[in-house]
């Protein structure tokens, strides 16, 4: 009988003990969190958006550099005008969201409170041809790029485009959509076959040691078939 009790006891005694240590790693867990954010509000660790180091910076031709690209990173994904660089990772989806970035290859803290975002922007390749009044000004991904945040001269320059295509609901960022006999819209194969196109040959024309003909238009059919518009007579038909 006196054996069951000591058991009993020994039982309670581990019970109690258990308990204290949970309590207390739960006490710890709750001080660290709190202390996390008491140092994500102290000076030291405060970095304005605008800030932040973007490499490589944005191309030439965009408009306002980075300061004006920050600024509209930080509107389109509604952060705050000052962040704790202790909070860098709530950088990445932040970024993605915008319509120029194409990928975030890396968010880097360097002491004591500079970030660094490493990125791939989305670059223009042709422009619409058929929709004077619109705009439509496309990357190699047939994604819609806002043609406001380019310099004029560079949209002016860019490859003019011919689609036999309408896009469906086209907005900043996403891919040209087609829809047809009624079925629901999804990535036009064809558009986006003439975006490669024109990012290989804007890629050829930029890489060449020697002057190359200068591309008047790209003409697409649905059939498939695109051709390469170098003179006003002189069309080119490309195939894959």
């Amino acid at each position: 009988m006196d054996h069951r009790r000591r058991l009993m006891r020994m039982g309670l005694a581990v019970s109690a003990a258990f308990m204290l240590l949970l309590m207390v790693a739960l006490l710890l867990s709750t001080l660290r969190l709190r202390l996390d954010e008491w140092f994500k509000t102290q000076e030291p660790y405060i970095l304005p958006f605008g800030q932040i180091t973007l490499e490589p910076a944005p191309p030439g031709w965009y408009r306002g550099g980075s300061a004006a690209f920050l600024e509209n990173v930080r509107s389109a994904a509604s952060v705050p005008e000052k962040l704790s660089i202790l909070d860098d990772i709530r950088l990445v989806p932040a970024f993605r969201k915008y319509t120029w970035v194409r990928r975030v290859l890396e968010v880097r803290r360097n002491h004591p409170n500079q970030i660094i975002v490493r990125l791939e922007y989305r670059e223009p390749v042709m422009r619409a041809w058929d929709y004077p009044k619109t705009k439509y000004v496309l990357d190699r991904d047939a994604v819609f790029l806002p043609p406001e945040n380019i310099d004029p001269e560079v949209v002016e320059n860019l490859v003019p485009f011919r689609l036999s295509a309408i896009p469906t609901s086209p907005q900043p960022g996403e891919p040209w959509k087609s829809a047809a006999g009624g079925s629901a819209a999804r990535v036009d194969p064809n558009v986006l076959g003439v975006a490669r196109l024109a990012a290989f040959l804007k890629d050829a024309r930029e890489n060449a040691h020697r002057s190359t003909p200068k591309i008047e238009a790209i003409h697409a059919y649905d059939d498939g078939n695109a051709y390469v518009q170098l003179k006003p007579k002189i069309m080119v038909k490309w195939s894959d």
